[in-house]
Protein backbone atom coordinates (compact mmCIF):
# COMPACT_ATOMS: atom_id res chain seq x y z
CA UNK A 1 0.00 0.00 0.00
CA UNK A 2 1.48 3.45 -1.50
CA UNK A 3 0.70 6.99 0.29
CA UNK A 4 -0.89 9.20 -2.25
CA UNK A 5 2.46 11.83 -2.86
CA UNK A 6 4.13 8.35 -3.87
CA UNK A 7 1.27 7.24 -6.31
CA UNK A 8 1.55 10.93 -7.57
CA UNK A 9 5.38 10.43 -8.14
CA UNK A 10 4.61 7.17 -9.86
CA UNK A 11 2.08 8.67 -11.91
CA UNK A 12 5.19 11.48 -12.74
CA UNK A 13 7.70 9.00 -13.20
CA UNK A 14 5.57 6.39 -15.71
CA UNK A 15 4.62 9.70 -18.07
CA UNK A 16 8.25 11.10 -17.94
CA UNK A 17 9.81 7.78 -18.77
CA UNK A 18 7.05 7.27 -21.93
CA UNK A 19 8.01 10.91 -23.21
CA UNK A 20 11.77 10.01 -23.04
CA UNK A 21 10.92 7.14 -24.93
CA UNK A 22 8.56 8.49 -28.04
CA UNK A 23 11.55 11.05 -27.71
CA UNK A 24 13.86 8.37 -28.45
CA UNK A 25 11.68 6.89 -31.34
CA UNK A 26 10.81 9.98 -32.91
CA UNK A 27 14.79 10.80 -33.25
CA UNK A 28 15.81 6.89 -34.26
CA UNK A 29 12.70 7.01 -36.77
CA UNK A 30 10.89 9.83 -38.79
CA UNK A 31 7.30 10.65 -38.45
CA UNK A 32 6.55 9.68 -42.25
CA UNK A 33 7.71 6.26 -41.42
CA UNK A 34 6.03 4.89 -38.41
CA UNK A 35 2.58 7.33 -39.82
CA UNK A 36 2.16 4.98 -42.66
CA UNK A 37 1.12 2.48 -39.99
CA UNK A 38 -1.54 4.14 -38.51
CA UNK A 39 -4.59 2.62 -40.40
CA UNK A 40 -3.35 -0.69 -38.87
CA UNK A 41 -2.16 0.35 -35.46
CA UNK A 42 -5.06 2.60 -34.95
CA UNK A 43 -7.47 -0.71 -35.52
CA UNK A 44 -5.05 -2.82 -33.95
CA UNK A 45 -4.77 -0.24 -30.38
CA UNK A 46 -9.07 -0.22 -30.56
CA UNK A 47 -9.15 -3.62 -29.74
CA UNK A 48 -6.51 -3.51 -27.15
CA UNK A 49 -7.97 -0.40 -25.57
CA UNK A 50 -11.55 -1.87 -25.92
CA UNK A 51 -10.45 -5.17 -24.03
CA UNK A 52 -8.21 -3.55 -21.93
CA UNK A 53 -10.82 -0.98 -20.59
CA UNK A 54 -13.52 -3.26 -20.02
CA UNK A 55 -11.09 -5.48 -17.97
CA UNK A 56 -9.96 -2.13 -15.86
CA UNK A 57 -13.21 -0.92 -15.19
CA UNK A 58 -14.43 -4.65 -14.06
CA UNK A 59 -11.39 -4.86 -11.34
CA UNK A 60 -12.23 -0.75 -10.28
CA UNK A 61 -16.05 -2.03 -10.00
CA UNK A 62 -14.78 -5.30 -8.16
CA UNK A 63 -12.55 -3.76 -5.72
CA UNK A 64 -14.98 -1.05 -5.23
CA UNK A 65 -18.09 -3.02 -4.27
CA UNK A 66 -15.45 -5.37 -1.80
CA UNK A 67 -14.81 -1.34 -0.33
CA UNK A 68 -18.46 -0.66 0.02
CA UNK A 69 -19.37 -3.39 1.58
CA UNK A 70 -16.48 -3.45 3.95
CA UNK A 71 -17.95 -0.48 4.84
CA UNK A 72 -21.34 -1.51 5.69
CA UNK A 73 -20.10 -4.26 7.94
CA UNK A 74 -18.03 -1.63 9.88
CA UNK A 75 -21.30 0.33 10.53
CA UNK A 76 -23.35 -2.48 11.51
CA UNK A 77 -20.74 -3.72 13.73
CA UNK A 78 -20.71 -0.63 15.40
CA UNK A 79 -24.57 -0.32 15.84
CA UNK A 80 -24.73 -3.63 17.50
CA UNK A 81 -22.27 -2.59 19.65
CA UNK A 82 -24.82 0.27 20.85
CA UNK A 83 -27.51 -1.99 20.46
CA UNK A 84 -25.85 -4.24 22.96
CA UNK A 85 -24.83 -1.63 25.35
CA UNK A 86 -28.45 -0.40 25.39
CA UNK A 87 -30.10 -3.64 25.99
CA UNK A 88 -27.45 -4.53 28.60
CA UNK A 89 -29.73 -2.10 30.69
CA UNK A 90 -32.13 -5.20 31.00
CA UNK A 91 -29.69 -7.15 32.74
CA UNK A 92 -29.41 -8.20 36.30
CA UNK A 93 -27.89 -5.61 38.43
CA UNK A 94 -24.69 -7.40 39.39
CA UNK A 95 -24.04 -8.11 35.23
CA UNK A 96 -25.33 -4.76 33.79
CA UNK A 97 -22.80 -2.70 34.53
CA UNK A 98 -19.96 -5.57 34.11
CA UNK A 99 -21.04 -6.12 30.12
CA UNK A 100 -21.26 -2.12 29.59
CA UNK A 101 -17.87 -1.71 30.92
CA UNK A 102 -17.09 -4.63 28.57
CA UNK A 103 -18.57 -3.62 25.53
CA UNK A 104 -17.10 0.11 25.84
CA UNK A 105 -13.84 -1.84 25.88
CA UNK A 106 -14.12 -3.78 23.36
CA UNK A 107 -14.92 -1.20 21.10
CA UNK A 108 -11.98 1.06 22.98
CA UNK A 109 -9.90 -1.95 21.00
CA UNK A 110 -11.46 -2.48 17.75
CA UNK A 111 -9.98 1.59 17.32
CA UNK A 112 -6.97 1.51 19.19
CA UNK A 113 -5.54 -2.26 18.77
CA UNK A 114 -7.01 -3.89 15.84
CA UNK A 115 -7.19 -0.74 13.55
CA UNK A 116 -3.58 -0.30 13.01
CA UNK A 117 -3.13 -3.84 13.26
CA UNK A 118 -6.08 -4.79 10.21
CA UNK A 119 -3.96 -1.80 8.69
CA UNK A 120 -0.11 -3.30 9.05
CA UNK A 121 -0.61 -7.20 9.28
CA UNK A 122 -4.44 -6.94 7.74
CA UNK A 123 -5.41 -9.49 10.58
CA UNK A 124 -7.21 -9.26 14.14
CA UNK A 125 -5.46 -7.53 17.52
CA UNK A 126 -4.30 -10.19 20.28
CA UNK A 127 -5.49 -8.14 22.71
CA UNK A 128 -9.19 -7.41 21.16
CA UNK A 129 -9.42 -11.41 20.29
CA UNK A 130 -9.23 -11.40 24.40
CA UNK A 131 -11.41 -8.53 25.18
CA UNK A 132 -14.24 -10.74 22.71
CA UNK A 133 -13.76 -14.00 24.15
CA UNK A 134 -14.01 -12.11 27.51
CA UNK A 135 -17.28 -10.76 26.74
CA UNK A 136 -18.80 -13.96 25.42
CA UNK A 137 -17.65 -15.15 28.84
CA UNK A 138 -19.06 -12.88 30.66
CA UNK A 139 -22.79 -13.03 28.62
CA UNK A 140 -21.79 -16.78 29.78
CA UNK A 141 -22.38 -16.37 33.14
CA UNK A 142 -25.54 -13.75 33.42
CA UNK A 143 -27.98 -15.80 35.71
CA UNK A 144 -31.60 -15.01 35.36
CA UNK A 145 -34.10 -14.73 37.45
CA UNK A 146 -36.66 -17.62 36.42
CA UNK A 147 -39.56 -15.42 36.93
CA UNK A 148 -38.69 -12.41 34.78
CA UNK A 149 -40.37 -12.97 31.40
CA UNK A 150 -38.82 -9.19 30.56
CA UNK A 151 -34.87 -10.33 31.26
CA UNK A 152 -35.58 -13.64 29.59
CA UNK A 153 -37.13 -12.13 26.72
CA UNK A 154 -33.57 -9.51 26.37
CA UNK A 155 -31.38 -12.08 27.36
CA UNK A 156 -32.52 -14.32 24.51
CA UNK A 157 -32.74 -11.13 22.11
CA UNK A 158 -29.31 -9.74 23.16
CA UNK A 159 -27.51 -13.25 22.32
CA UNK A 160 -28.95 -13.55 18.75
CA UNK A 161 -27.49 -9.86 18.54
CA UNK A 162 -24.09 -10.78 19.96
CA UNK A 163 -23.94 -14.00 17.10
CA UNK A 164 -24.89 -11.19 14.89
CA UNK A 165 -21.68 -9.07 16.08
CA UNK A 166 -19.29 -12.11 15.85
CA UNK A 167 -20.66 -12.55 12.20
CA UNK A 168 -19.66 -8.72 11.44
CA UNK A 169 -16.41 -9.00 13.08
CA UNK A 170 -15.52 -11.82 11.01
CA UNK A 171 -16.87 -10.42 7.91
CA UNK A 172 -14.80 -7.35 8.91
CA UNK A 173 -11.40 -9.08 9.36
CA UNK A 174 -11.80 -11.18 6.15
CA UNK A 175 -12.61 -7.90 4.38
CA UNK A 176 -8.90 -6.75 6.12
CA UNK A 177 -7.29 -9.90 4.15
CA UNK A 178 -9.27 -9.07 1.07
CA UNK A 179 -6.60 -8.89 -2.10
CA UNK A 180 -7.17 -9.35 -5.90
CA UNK A 181 -5.73 -13.15 -7.39
CA UNK A 182 -2.03 -12.70 -8.65
CA UNK A 183 -3.66 -13.42 -12.27
CA UNK A 184 -5.35 -10.78 -12.00
CA UNK A 185 -2.85 -8.50 -11.05
CA UNK A 186 -0.99 -9.94 -13.57
CA UNK A 187 -3.59 -9.29 -16.35
CA UNK A 188 -3.63 -5.66 -15.11
CA UNK A 189 -0.06 -4.93 -15.12
CA UNK A 190 0.45 -6.50 -18.49
CA UNK A 191 -2.40 -4.83 -20.14
CA UNK A 192 -1.56 -1.82 -18.50
CA UNK A 193 2.41 -1.80 -20.12
CA UNK A 194 1.06 -3.45 -23.03
CA UNK A 195 -2.04 -0.87 -23.62
CA UNK A 196 0.41 2.79 -23.29
CA UNK A 197 3.49 0.87 -24.86
CA UNK A 198 1.26 0.16 -28.05
CA UNK A 199 0.93 3.83 -28.75
CA UNK A 200 4.61 4.31 -29.48
CA UNK A 201 4.24 3.22 -32.96
CA UNK A 202 1.71 5.97 -34.11
CA UNK A 203 3.29 8.59 -35.75
CA UNK A 204 2.46 12.82 -35.75
CA UNK A 205 3.46 15.57 -37.69
CA UNK A 206 3.61 17.15 -35.14
CA UNK A 207 5.68 16.36 -31.64
CA UNK A 208 3.57 17.85 -29.23
CA UNK A 209 0.21 16.35 -30.23
CA UNK A 210 1.97 13.00 -29.83
CA UNK A 211 3.27 13.96 -27.01
CA UNK A 212 0.30 15.11 -25.23
CA UNK A 213 -1.95 12.04 -26.16
CA UNK A 214 0.75 9.67 -24.76
CA UNK A 215 1.42 11.61 -21.57
CA UNK A 216 -2.37 11.42 -20.85
CA UNK A 217 -3.13 7.74 -21.90
CA UNK A 218 0.09 6.69 -19.27
CA UNK A 219 -0.94 8.94 -16.63
CA UNK A 220 -4.82 7.73 -16.34
CA UNK A 221 -3.81 4.20 -16.99
CA UNK A 222 -1.38 4.45 -14.07
CA UNK A 223 -2.98 6.26 -12.08
CA UNK A 224 -6.49 3.71 -12.34
CA UNK A 225 -4.07 1.00 -11.55
CA UNK A 226 -2.49 2.43 -8.17
CA UNK A 227 -6.33 3.33 -7.53
CA UNK A 228 -7.30 -0.43 -7.44
CA UNK A 229 -4.28 -1.00 -5.43
CA UNK A 230 -5.46 1.69 -3.20
CA UNK A 231 -8.99 0.12 -2.75
CA UNK A 232 -7.25 -3.24 -2.30
CA UNK A 233 -7.35 -3.21 1.47
CA UNK A 234 -9.95 -1.72 2.84
CA UNK A 235 -8.10 -0.34 6.34
CA UNK A 236 -4.81 0.25 4.75
CA UNK A 237 -3.70 3.52 3.31
CA UNK A 238 -4.56 6.95 2.56
CA UNK A 239 -8.00 5.40 0.52
CA UNK A 240 -9.17 3.39 3.53
CA UNK A 241 -11.99 2.91 6.40
CA UNK A 242 -11.76 5.15 9.58
CA UNK A 243 -13.09 3.62 13.06
CA UNK A 244 -15.19 7.00 12.87
CA UNK A 245 -18.35 4.70 13.73
CA UNK A 246 -16.84 3.07 16.18
CA UNK A 247 -15.78 6.80 18.09
CA UNK A 248 -19.59 7.77 18.09
CA UNK A 249 -20.29 4.58 19.86
CA UNK A 250 -17.65 5.22 22.47
CA UNK A 251 -18.53 8.35 22.86
CA UNK A 252 -22.59 7.54 23.43
CA UNK A 253 -21.65 5.07 25.91
CA UNK A 254 -19.41 7.31 27.90
CA UNK A 255 -22.05 9.90 28.07
CA UNK A 256 -24.61 7.12 28.78
CA UNK A 257 -22.16 6.05 31.67
CA UNK A 258 -21.56 9.80 33.05
CA UNK A 259 -25.51 10.18 33.27
CA UNK A 260 -25.58 7.25 35.04
CA UNK A 261 -25.66 7.50 39.00
CA UNK A 262 -22.67 5.70 41.73
CA UNK A 263 -24.86 3.36 42.59
CA UNK A 264 -25.77 1.76 39.13
CA UNK A 265 -22.09 1.79 38.06
CA UNK A 266 -21.08 -0.02 41.07
CA UNK A 267 -23.73 -2.84 40.81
Amino acid sequence: MTSMPLRLLTVAASVILMLLLTRLIRRRWEYSVLQANNEFAGFMYSMIGLVYGVYLAFTIIAVWEQFSAAEEVVTAEATHLSTLWRDAQAMPGEHRAAIQRQLLEYADSVVHDEWPAMAREHGAAARTNAIYEDLWRRYYAVQLDGGNAVQTAFYQETIRRLNDLSLLRRRRLLAAQSELPPLMWTLLLAGGVVTVMFMLVFGTRHAWVQYAVIGVITSLVTFSILLVDAMQYPFSGDVSIRPEAYELVITSMKQRMAEMGPAELKQ
